[in-house]
C-alpha cells in the first residue's frame, strides 16, 4: 500500500505484539518487499499453497524419520492458511492488550488449508510406514481452538493421529472446571473415536506447581493472561501447589492415551517469578513494550544436582557454562539426584504412576462417577480414580477393596478410604460399580 509500497499490505498484528508485516532491506540499503510473520520477524509465515514449500516439508519429515524420529508435535497449526486477498482484520474489543490482538483476527486462524496440510502429511507418513514395515509414526497437533469440536475435527483417519487437550492445563484448581473438562473429553467426543494427548504443563504456561498454589487458584475465573497461559500474580503457597500438582498427575495418568510431560514438572519445579528484567529473553517482553514478562519463568534450566558450583549440574569442569536463564538460589532443593534417592519425592511419584498405568487396564472408555461436590472421579475398566479438589477430607464409599496408589500416603480405616484435601487415589472396589 501507499504510493511507493511504504505501507504494509494490511492491518494484521503479530501474536507477540506489533505489526505482523516486516520489510526487507535490500543489499543496496533500500527497502524492498514486505513479508508476513505472525509471531516474530525471525519466524516468517510460509505460503502453504505454494507447492515447492509443501514438497520441501515432505522431505523434512522423511529426513527425520530416516534418523529414527517417531513423530512430530506440530506447533501452532491453526495459523496455516490465510484468507485470500489478505483483507484487513476487524476492530478488536476496546482494551485488548497488544499481544492478544492477533487472536481476534478471523483471517489467520483455522482456515481450510490446515486440513489440506494435515491430510498431506498423513499420506506422507503412511507412505513411509508402508516402505518401512514396523515403524509407527505419530502426528500430534498443538491445536488451540475456541471449541472442542474444532480441535476434534483435526483427528481422524486422514489427518492427525492425536491432538492436545488443553482444557486440563487451562483449568483452575476447582472441581467444576476439572469435572467439566473430563466430562467433555470422555462423553462428548470419546464416542467419535477422538484420542487426545494430555498435558498439565508446556513451554507457554506457568508451571502447575506454582499456579495451583496461587491464592486465587480455587476461583472459577480463568488465569489466562494473553501469551503466558494460565498466569496469575497472586501470592503463592508452594506447599499447597506441590500437593495439588501431585494429585493432578494422578488424574492425568489414569486417562487413556498419551501423556506428555514438560521438562522439570516431574521434579515439581515452580515457576521462577523473579527473573531480572535484563535476563528476560521471551520476545513477548520486547514486543509488548516491557508490559508483559512472557514465559521465561518456566524455561529456566533444570537442576540436575544440588551443587550450585556447577550451576546445579548444568555443566561440569573448572569453568562451568552459564545457563541461558539464571537459576534461582536454592534451586538444588529440587535437584534430580536428590529426588531419585527419596521414595516420597515428586520424581518417584511420577515414575510410579507412569509404570503403574501400563499394567492396570487397556480399557479406553472413561465413565464419570459422582462422589460428592468436591470429588472429581471416574472409572476406567475396574480402576477408579478420585481426586479431592476441596478444602476438607472426604470419606469414599465403604466398598473400596484395594488402594493402588495415592498422591500422599493413604490407608483404609474400617474399610473406608478417606481422601485428604488436595489429594488423589487410584483404587478398586470390592464389588463392581454400576
Amino acid at each position: 500500500k501507499g504510493d511507493n509500497g511504504e505501507q504494509p499490505p494490511n492491518n494484521w498484528q503479530a501474536w507477540f505484539g506489533g505489526s505482523a508485516w516486516n520489510r526487507i532491506i535490500e543489499a543496496d540499503g533500500q527497502p524492498g518487499q514486505w513479508y508476513l510473520a505472525m509471531f516474530t520477524p525471525d519466524q516468517p509465515d510460509l505460503n502453504w499453497t505454494n507447492e515447492p514449500v509443501a514438497l520441501a516439508f515432505d522431505d523434512i519429515l522423511r529426513f527425520w524419520w530416516d534418523r529414527g524420529v517417531d513423530g512430530f508435535r506440530i506447533d501452532a497449526p491453526a495459523l496455516v492458511g490465510k484468507t485470500p486477498g489478505l483483507p484487513d482484520a476487524p476492530p478488536v474489543p476496546p482494551g485488548t492488550p497488544a499481544t492478544d490482538t492477533a487472536a481476534h483476527n478471523p483471517h489467520v486462524f483455522h482456515r481450510p488449508e490446515v486440513h489440506d496440510l494435515f491430510s498431506r502429511w498423513r499420506r506422507v507418513a503412511e507412505d513411509y510406514q508402508r516402505a518401512h514395515p514396523g515403524r509407527e509414526l505419530v502426528l500430534v497437533g498443538e491445536t488451540f481452538a475456541p471449541s472442542l469440536e474444532v480441535v476434534a475435527s483435526y483427528v481422524n483417519d486422514a489427518e492427525l493421529h492425536t491432538t492436545f487437550f488443553f482444557d486440563l492445563l487451562l483449568a483452575n484448581w476447582t472441581p467444576t472446571r476439572w469435572r467439566n473438562a473430563l466430562r467433555a473429553a470422555a462423553s462428548d467426543l470419546g464416542g467419535k473415536g477422538v484420542r487426545f494427548a494430555w498435558a498439565l504443563n508446556n513451554h507457554d504456561a506457568q508451571r502447575n506447581a506454582t499456579r495451583y498454589g496461587h491464592s486465587d487458584a480455587h476461583l472459577e475465573s480463568s488465569f489466562s493472561n494473553n501469551n503466558n497461559l494460565v498466569n496469575s500474580s497472586e501470592p503463592v503457597n508452594s506447599e499447597i501447589g506441590n500437593l495439588r500438582a501431585r494429585a493432578a498427575i494422578m488424574i492425568l495418568a489414569a486417562l487413556p492415551g498419551p501423556v506428555f510431560l514438560y521438562a522439570g514438572e516431574e521434579l515439581g519445579l515452580p515457576e521462577v517469578l523473579d527473573l531480572p528484567e535484563e535476563a528476560l529473553q521471551d520476545p513477548i517482553w520486547e514486543r509488548s513494550g516491557h508490559t508483559e514478562r512472557g514465559r521465561d519463568g518456566c524455561r529456566v534450566p533444570l537442576p540436575w544436582t544440588a551443587d550450585p558450583s556447577t550451576n546445579y549440574g548444568f555443566s561440569t569442569g573448572t569453568n562451568p557454562a552459564t545457563p541461558w536463564l539464571p537459576q534461582p538460589l536454592g534451586w538444588g532443593t529440587f535437584a534430580a539426584d536428590a529426588q531419585v534417592a527419596d521414595p516420597g519425592s515428586m520424581c518417584n511419584l511420577y515414575r510410579r504412576m507412569l509404570a503403574l498405568r501400563r499394567s492396570l487396564t487397556k480399557q479406553t472408555h472413561v465413565e464419570m462417577i459422582e462422589l460428592g461436590d468436591s470429588i472429581v472421579a471416574f472409572r476406567r475398566g475396574d480402576v477408579m480414580c478420585a481426586a479431592n479438589i476441596g478444602d476438607t477430607p472426604v470419606a469414599l464409599p465403604d466398598s473400596v477393596r484395594e488402594i493402588l496408589a495415592g498422591s500422599v500416603p493413604l490407608a483404609l480405616t474400617d474399610g473406608r478410604l478417606t481422601l485428604p484435601a488436595d489429594s488423589a487415589a487410584w483404587y478398586r472396589h470390592r464389588t463392581p460399580v454400576r
